[in-house]
């Protein structure tokens, strides 16, 4: 089970490298990927590389699709005792928080350095 960190810090670039791993795995392309999800297949490309990050949803199709556990796709934690979805009901919500909580941080931040740039273009 996850330990509760003050400083859990995800790490995309990891995390694209296990998506990658576990994507051929199953012998996928990155389009197929991409057209499963729905999604365009550049975007896709950002997420495996790393770039981008993901959101809850996505991240819940993934682990579906490619089945995985949320924290070995976000931490790379395995658990080989039983089917994640019935031993880790806590650890996925504690990983969605960490998302939520890093997505937040990155809005405010993107905010904050919008109201810079504005701030200094008005004064």
């Amino acid at each position: 089970m996850l330990k509760p960190r003050l400083s859990y810090i995800i790490d995309y670039q990891a995390m694209g490298r296990r998506l990658n791993k576990s994507r051929k795995r199953f012998h996928l392309s990155p389009k197929q990927i991409a057209t499963m999800l729905d999604m365009p297949l550049a975007q896709y490309e950002l997420i495996e590389q790393g770039e981008q990050m993901i959101t809850v949803s996505l991240l819940m199709k993934l682990c579906c699709l490619l089945d995985l556990s949320p924290s070995y796709l976000l931490c790379g934690e395995v658990n080989h005792n039983s089917s994640w979805e019935f031993r880790q009901k806590k650890d996925l919500i504690d990983l969605i928080n960490i998302i939520e909580r890093q997505q937040s941080h990155a809005l405010i931040l993107r905010s904050v350095q919008t109201l810079n740039v504005s701030w200094d273009e008005d004064h």
